[in-house]
């Protein structure tokens, strides 16, 4: 904080201040810069870097990342849906896909303990829809819904059992508006999913492919995946913007 110099007997307790970030040059022409903006940077830098790539915007689509429950035995399917306990050895009544499911759920399972212990984050989800672009050659995916799902193990097995309710992908919302110019009602679009109490998630596949119509490299995939879906890198990103705004509050002037 920079203050005035030429106090008089009938200044206020608390000195008037500017906040550092509302000066950006002087009449000399010398810059003026903050001395905490290295460090800022650096922290900016190392919070880009925090997860890796966020798998809400470039989810790694493969078997070992994922368990795709767009495969599992139909008989199975609505006893998971509706958030009943399911074995994934009843998901997966064949050998090839039980194991190929399995691997993943290894994985997943571990990837999770990691982030709950080091981070506090509750990362495994069930994917309803992939979305898919290219922005300047490059090329993203993203999960459209999300809703939390608690996996363990169970003897050889695993069980998996939805929780909470389903959710637009935010980033996925952010993306639309802030790269293609076009708004998404999360709420709405998460309401599709449902059709009198009973899960439908073909109208939000539907839907979100309208709304994209107009965009070439758009395309969404009717999916159900489950996998870990936590955007640290992102979050914590954003949130080191505030570092450019943020000045302590000014101290009171003691009374001599």
């Amino acid at each position: 904080m920079w203050r005035r110099e030429d106090k008089s007997a009938d200044d206020t307790a608390v000195d008037p201040a500017v906040p550092i970030g509302d000066l950006h040059g002087t009449t000399t022409g010398i810059e003026i810069a903050h001395a905490a903006e290295a460090e800022r940077t650096r922290l900016r830098a190392e919070a880009a870097d925090l997860g890796g790539p966020s798998p809400l915007v470039s989810f790694r689509d493969t078997p070992e990342s994922g368990i795709d429950i767009s495969k599992a035995h139909p008989g199975s399917l609505p006893q998971f849906i509706t958030g009943k306990s399911t074995l994934l050895s009843n998901l997966f009544r064949d050998e090839v896909g039980l194991r190929t499911a399995r691997l993943a759920a290894e994985r997943i399972t571990a990837k999770n303990t990691e982030l709950r212990t080091v981070r506090g984050i509750e990362a495994v989800h069930l994917a309803v829809g992939v979305a898919r672009w290219r922005i300047g050659g490059a090329g993203f995916a993203a999960p459209v819904l999300l809703r939390p799902l608690a996996i363990r193990r169970h003897h050889s097995d695993f069980e998996l059992k939805l929780q909470g309710t389903f959710e637009v992908n935010p980033e996925l919302v952010r993306i639309a508006r802030d790269h293609f110019g076009l708004t998404i009602d999360a709420v709405a679009l998460a309401a599709l999913a449902y059709d009198g109490g009973i899960f439908k998630p073909q109208p939000v596949i539907d839907s979100l492919r309208a709304l994209t119509r107009s965009i070439d490299t758009f395309s969404v995939e009717p999916r159900l995946v489950v996998s870990t879906f936590a955007d640290v890198s992102g979050v914590m990103s954003r949130d080191g913007g505030s570092l450019d705004h943020h000045t302590p509050p000014p101290t009171p002037a003691r009374r001599r």
